[in-house]
């Protein structure tokens, strides 16, 4: 797969332990804002990414808004090369991204997940991705969703909402026929309020939330720390704790329902 990560100068720290989980698994594509880039060509390669590109749209703070919508899509198109692409935050580590693709003859087009965990439950797999649908997408549906932002009215309504990217790009696969297959623990509320804490003060009791998932993702916004350079610090040490004691699957299927 092509994995691409959006990326910007505060995401910097983070990036030698994404982009080294991520360049395990497929050809990485470094998507940095040239508004406020993360680093130069030179330091991407160094870490793993095959691909960097410092692209110009408006990010609106969180890949958001209809010209980010149409500047992810495009990047997409001209720099995708496999057939699914999956999109990831400078904020998550990838195991076993590869478990989460349908099979080959599945008419899927997209999977995400709404919020939350999920239990993928034909690996038993605990999966948690960043919040939104859409993160692995057939490349062949990119020219499709693309051909849809020049119709009337698509980018008045992309801009009159939150416009969130993932949100987006769901409704544009499924508006031009594509399937969404979405990943959602039947516990997807609860969990995603306990996944919070995990990572901060109760890493070790929730830590059967993400030992074995197949891609984990440590919510920036419940950091602990007083200002932005102590809750970065934050996600990094959750992040380089999540890395160093990950471990398989266990042979025998566990059951993850939460209760």
């Amino acid at each position: 797969m092509d994995i691409f990560i959006f990326t910007y100068e505060k995401d910097a720290a983070l990036l030698p332990l994404c982009i080294g989980h991520a360049a395990r698994h497929g050809r990485v594509v470094l998507a940095d804002d040239a508004a406020a880039p993360a680093c130069d060509e030179a330091e991407a390669l160094a870490m793993g990414a095959s691909v960097y590109v410092r692209t110009e749209f408006d990010r609106k703070g969180n890949l958001n808004g209809s010209a980010c919508v149409r500047g992810m899509l495009e990047l997409y198109r001209d720099y995708g090369e496999a057939e699914w692409l999956m999109q990831v935050d400078s904020n998550m580590l990838l195991f076993r991204p590869e478990v989460l693709l349908p099979g080959d003859e599945s008419r899927v087009a997209m999977v995400g997940q709404a919020a939350g965990y999920c239990d993928a439950w034909l690996m038993q797999t605990p999966v948690h991705y960043a919040r939104g649908g859409g993160m692995l997408l057939r490349r062949d549906r990119v020219e499709r969703m693309l051909a849809l932002m020049d119709k009337p009215g698509i980018v008045e309504r992309i801009d009159s909402g939150k416009a969130y990217s993932d949100h987006v790009l769901t409704a544009l696969c499924r508006m031009c026929g594509g399937e969404v297959q979405l990943l959602r623990h039947e516990g997807a509320g609860k969990a995603e309020r306990v996944y919070k804490r995990v990572g901060w003060y109760t890493f070790e009791e929730f830590s059967y939330l993400w030992r074995s998932a197949a891609a984990v993702h440590i919510c920036p916004k419940c950091a602990p720390g007083e200002t932005p350079e102590e809750r970065a610090a934050a996600v990094l040490g959750a992040m380089q704790e999540v890395a160093d004691t990950w471990c398989e699957l266990p042979e025998e299927p566990v059951d993850f329902v939460i209760e």
